[in-house]
């Protein structure tokens, strides 16, 4: 089965490939790459339906699939892990610049997940975005890039060469990573001490995390159930948390760094 869950184990990971389309690039990621582990993040369904479809017709077996945002996946994946990580022809959201995959937290992430030498690769045909996503590199310490205009790469996907056509330039930015970083901390702790109090149900967003109690249930007068939205603001978990003297989850968040500083705020927020 190539479909993946968010709660699958992402040790075995060599190659990423972020918004993979058509599939076109990762299925000759993986054809060049036989002895690799080929992961691709895609939200678009039938895009992953496509690409699925062509996995199984040509039988190949070292690509796996995740519909899920890819910010948050990479934090999940073990530090000093990949060979490489590949973002072809992002959304440019000109008009909405916080939806953008390259940000400094997907960098940080990528840096981390990269071994020393591997690489994360950005091509797009955006001078805006390109420009953006220059600035965001060069504003680490320490960085090595590598830039390019109109170089042909080795595959092009069936946009790129009408955009060609139609005299657009191809943009390409390669970040190294230069050293090795912190072991990955997966010891992510979502016991609650005390019974959650002065419930507020108003949204709140602190940079990319959303805190949302929506509703109360009322079991007795010690306890009720509350239905509450937490996590990353692109991708939030929705679940039911048991408050009580020691409240639980109902079913505990997906363990990933994001999920748990939403569960630190929470906690926060309301014990007390």
């Amino acid at each position: 089965m190539n479909l993946l869950k968010i709660t699958d184990d992402l040790s075995g990971i060599d190659i990423v490939e972020v918004g993979f389309g058509s599939g076109r690039h990762l299925l000759y990621l993986a054809k060049e790459n036989p002895d690799k582990t080929i992961l691709g993040i895609e939200i678009h369904k039938p895009s992953i339906e496509q690409a699925l479809k062509r996995l199984t017709l040509e039988n190949i077996q070292n690509v796996k699939i995740l519909n899920h945002d890819a910010r948050i996946i990479l934090s999940k994946i073990p530090s000093n892990r990949l060979d490489a990580i590949y973002v072809h022809f992002p959304v440019p959201w000109d008009k909405k610049p916080l939806r953008r995959v390259i940000n400094k937290n997907f960098i940080n992430e990528s840096v981390r997940t990269l071994k020393p030498h591997g690489f994360l690769h950005l091509r797009t045909d955006s001078g805006n975005y390109f420009n953006y996503s220059l600035n965001e590199f060069l504003n680490f310490e320490k960085t090595e890039l590598k830039v390019k205009k109109n170089i042909p790469y080795f595959i092009s996907s069936k946009y790129e060469d009408r955009w060609i056509k139609q005299g657009k330039n191809i943009y390409d930015i390669y970040m190294y990573s230069l050293e090795n970083s912190p072991k990955l901390n997966e010891n992510f702790d979502f016991s609650f001490e005390k019974k959650l109090r002065n419930i507020d149900f108003t949204p709140k967003i602190y940079n990319n995390t959303v805190i949302h109690i929506e509703k109360e249930f009322k079991i007795d007068k010690n306890s009720s159930l509350l239905r509450a939205t937490i996590g990353n603001f692109n991708k939030p978990e929705h679940l039911y948390i048991l408050n009580k003297e020691k409240p639980e989850y109902f079913k505990l968040p997906a363990p990933i760094k994001d999920n748990y500083i939403a569960h630190l705020k929470l906690k926060r927020l309301f014990h007390g």
